[in-house]
């Protein structure tokens, strides 16, 4: 080869080895620009719903031999970018660099409920990567469940539970009946609400392992319990309801049949109380029912549906600004802004529902309160007209017991004059008793002499017949 055919070759080589640097160089920009891009769309959009490993390869830094075959492992990411071209997998550097914004693990939020709720929780937040919010949601529902169970008795449970569930409520009625599981220290039943958050979400999670065994499988039997109940509440509001037409027709037929206006408006009033009666079971059926369906382990029906749910349970576990961030670059600024939105419009719900009863109790005390007020003058001027009466009664018995008094004393002295008097007369009767005495004795005297005379007598009359007689 001549000498002009060796420098071309040099400088072919040349080019070509200047044209390999530029085509690496663009294709490390490319990457670079795509790698932007996805961080981007994840941010809005969030990791993918599902797919990919729960856990990712051990992160391998950039001066280590290992690191080309830990950069060139493909985890599965499906993700929509521009023009609908998807990308179907990424580097595990790539979830690792987009999750490190998220910062490091916190101290564990304090909770709803205060004090250390949530100890040994702050490893909910962090830079911890996922291929997808499934996986985010095994490692937090993996994460809850240790904290739980580690805890000794329901009571040690409930302010951990209780901090975890209370933000989740989505009614006024779900979030009493945490309030009322917290205040009694039920912390068994609060993570077993917790269970059928996460079954809503992941059915499969939870069957795999509850956090409450054995309430999970007792739940069909305690929810064909409150259907029993709610087919009793819902016969005595049909009873009820039938009993206040009855008498809504009982007063038409009054007024038909022209019976005394005071007739009538007792019937009405009769009327009245039926149907308040009547709505307050039907009021106790529906909340029956509300109760069924909290407490029921319900299914997603769609994508959509879990993606909602999911986000919902993630953002309210933990109000702390380390956790909001993890959550809002796991399901996405959009879901992360419609959860919240949604949220705080339940909250508004909840807020007016509360504002209305406040109302309502305001003014069910106002009504009952002038009807006590004035029930409480009417017996106060009762009172005081008894008290009246008993001051009147007492100085009467002041009188009474005077002249008692009085009349004892006179009584005293009657007693002591009837003791003279009774002495007196003893006194006389013994005199009396010996006169008596003397007296039988003189009359026995008499009657002895009596005698005599009478026998002299006799004698007398016999011896003058003697004598006479003879001599006639």
């Amino acid at each position: 080869m001549s000498i002009l055919g060796k420098l071309l070759l040099v400088v072919n080589l040349l080019a070509a080895g200047g044209f390999g640097y530029l085509a690496l160089q663009d294709w490390k920009g490319r990457q670079a620009i795509t790698a932007a891009g996805l961080r981007h769309v994840i941010l809005l959009q969030g990791v993918p719903l599902d797919g990919g490993p729960d856990q990712l390869p051990a992160r391998v830094a950039s001066t280590s031999d290992g690191f080309h075959d830990y950069a060139s492992t493909e985890i599965p990411f499906r993700v929509e970018m521009a023009g609908g071209v998807p990308t179907e997998s990424v580097s595990p550097e790539l979830l690792y660099a987009y999750f490190a914004a998220a910062g490091s693990a916190g101290a564990g939020p304090a909770g709803p409920v205060g004090g250390d709720a949530a100890g040994g929780a702050g490893s909910l937040a962090g830079p911890t990567p996922v291929a997808s919010q499934m996986a985010e949601l095994k490692r937090v529902y993996g994460i809850l469940k240790a904290e739980i169970q580690k805890k000794d008795g329901g009571a040690a449970r409930t302010a951990q539970a209780g901090a975890w569930l209370l933000l989740q409520a989505e009614s006024i009625e779900e979030r009493i009946e945490t309030l009322v599981l917290i205040a009694a220290g039920n912390g068994n039943e609060l993570a077993h609400r917790l269970d059928l958050k996460f079954y809503r979400v992941a059915p499969a999670l939870v069957e795999a392992g509850p956090i409450q065994p054995d309430l999970w499988q007792s739940l069909s039997g305690r929810i064909e319990d409150l259907k029993a109940q709610q087919q009793k509440a819902d016969d005595a509001a049909a009873a009820a309801e039938k009993d206040a037409d009855a008498a809504e027709k009982d007063v038409a037929a009054a007024k038909t049949d022209g019976s005394p206006a005071a007739a009538v408006e007792a019937k009405q009033k009769e009327a009245m109380q039926k149907r308040r009666e009547a709505l307050e079971k039907r009021g106790e059926a529906l909340a029956r029912a509300r109760e069924i369906e909290r407490r029921s382990p319900h299914k997603p029906k769609d994508q959509p549906e879990t993606r909602a749910r999911l986000a919902h349970l993630l953002v309210h576990l933990d109000p702390t600004s380390a956790w909001q961030k993890r959550v809002m670059m796991v399901v996405g600024v959009r879901q992360y802004v419609k959860t919240l939105t949604d949220q705080v419009i339940r909250f508004k719900d909840m807020v007016a529902r509360v504002e209305r009863a406040t109302v309502d109790d305001q003014d069910r005390f106002s009504r009952d309160y002038a009807h006590l007020r004035g029930l409480a003058i009417e017996r106060t001027q009762e009172v005081r007209g008894i008290a009246e009466i008993r001051a009147q009664m007492a100085v009467q018995v002041q009188k009474d017991e005077d002249i008692v008094k009085q009349r004892e004393t006179e009584l005293q002295g009657l007693k002591t004059q009837l003791a003279k008097v009774k002495a007196e007369v003893n006194d006389l009767l013994a005199k009396q008793t010996l006169a008596e005495q003397q007296l039988f004795t003189v009359q026995q005297e008499v009657g002895r002499t009596l005698e005599e005379i009478y026998r002299l007598e006799a004698e007398l009359a016999k011896k003058e017949t003697e004598t006479y007689g003879r001599k006639k």
